[in-house]
């Protein structure tokens, strides 16, 4: 399969227009950046050299003004905020670093208001040096809060490109061509693609959350449910009350655990909107099925414990008969073309 991403296949007559407005200069040092920097899916061939951001204005080093539609963390604000480049003046002209085995001010203010935000119970705060790697760092302390070690994500979301993230991530282009990823890291459907598998009807969605409330107590071991909350291709909210039910599963099944660690409420990322660009692959059924029946081992096994006792579930059989009625067939296809399975 081709390692080419969307800066290389590119070929619209619009990328040729402005390519060949480029002066000179400017492709020089696109080719130097080229040369010394690792080609990055996505991202590279870069398109040109930016002198200054303002809002949400680019300039180009050849005096050309681009509208920033891709953002990168400034949506909200946009570039060169004067209220942001005056703190971190200010901020740097007092203590520029300071390492977590010492605190400062500003940092314990800053924990402080994102746990006034945030909704209850969260009250504590880990801040991290990006999204990817604060992923990773929620995998960890999902596994330690409830001692499980199972995630459940959707095909097709973007995470971030670490190694833990494209695990739980759900894009073929990352996912592709880099060998074994985290283990026991189960997927299923966006709720976009929720009528290709769960019925052409207006509850197909609502069958994906019961299916996932199936797997949570089948398996009894997840540890987090992860989604993104925008779609970085497309914007497709689910049906009102898609989320809301899974995480009065997951909060149902953290309950009824006999995990040696005390119960805890299962770390849900709660979404508002998933999408899909192409098709997902079938085989995550026979994946997800697998495990759901015991096939990927516990850690805990060796201390005795049991995921989920007869005596915790609740209308087991009931629940299983309804899963089944509504999941998608039992032999999976091939994997599709765009790698997802």
């Amino acid at each position: 399969m081709s390692d080419a991403s969307e800066g290389d296949v590119n070929t619209s007559e619009a990328r040729a227009a402005h390519t060949a407005g480029l002066d000179a200069g400017t492709r020089k040092l696109l080719d130097r950046d080229a040369a010394v920097f690792l080609h990055q899916a996505l991202s590279t061939p870069c398109l040109d050299v930016i002198v200054h951001a303002e809002g949400s204005w680019l300039t180009t080093a050849s005096g050309r003004r681009l509208l920033d539609f891709h953002g990168n963390s400034v949506h909200q604000l946009g570039h060169a905020h004067p209220d942001v480049v005056a703190a971190v003046k200010a901020q740097i002209d007092t203590l520029s670093f300071c390492p977590r085995r010492y605190t400062c001010e500003p940092a314990v203010r800053l924990a402080e208001k994102l746990a006034e935000l945030a909704p209850d119970p969260l009250g504590k705060v880990l801040l991290a040096p990006s999204g990817s790697a604060a992923v990773g760092m929620a995998l960890k302390l999902a596994r330690y809060a409830t001692g499980r070690h199972k995630t459940i994500s959707m095909w097709d979301a973007f995470h971030g490109a670490n190694l833990d993230a494209i695990s739980v991530g759900g894009e073929a282009l990352f996912r592709r061509d880099v060998g074994p990823l985290l283990p026991c890291a189960e997927h299923v459907p966006p709720p976009g693609l929720a009528r290709r598998f769960f019925g052409d009807d207006d509850r197909a969605a609502d069958r994906l959350a019961d299916y996932i409330d199936y797997v949570l107590e089948v398996q009894g071991d997840v540890a987090a449910v992860i989604a993104e909350p925008i779609r970085w291709t497309t914007v497709e909210p689910p049906p009102p009350g898609f989320w809301p039910k899974v995480r009065r599963a997951a909060t149902a099944t953290a309950r009824s655990s006999s995990s040696t660690r005390s119960p805890r409420r299962l770390a849900v990322a709660a979404a508002s909107s998933l999408s899909s660009r192409s098709a997902a692959s079938r085989t995550w059924w026979s994946s997800a099925r697998a495990s759901a029946e015991g096939s990927c081992p516990s850690p805990r096994s060796s201390r005795g414990a049991t995921s989920t006792s007869p005596g915790t579930r609740r209308s087991a059989t009931t629940r299983t008969r309804r899963a089944r009625s509504a999941a998608p067939p039992r032999s999976p296809s091939s994997p599709s073309s765009s790698g997802k399975a």
